[in-house]
């Protein structure tokens, strides 16, 4: 085990109000600027931006039908 999953692990033992302490205390050993992380971009980022009926892609079929004259 490295000592940064030994760090880890002290971590997840610490309860919700001594978390603020410790991140003062890591950030005050750090040399360099801390940046935010930032997420990820998301690799599709128009998902969840859409919205339909629940029902859409089970209607959809038979908007196809409809509209097309085939089968979907």
């Amino acid at each position: 085990m490295t000592t940064r999953d030994r760090l880890h692990e002290l971590v997840d033992q610490l309860e919700v109000g001594e978390l603020r302490a410790a991140e003062v205390v890591l950030r005050g050993l750090l040399r360099r600027p801390v940046e935010p992380v930032s997420a990820p971009p998301r690799r599709f980022r128009f998902a969840g931006g859409l919205e339909a009926e629940p029902d859409l892609a089970e209607r959809s079929g038979q908007i196809v039908r409809d509209e097309l004259g085939r089968s979907a």
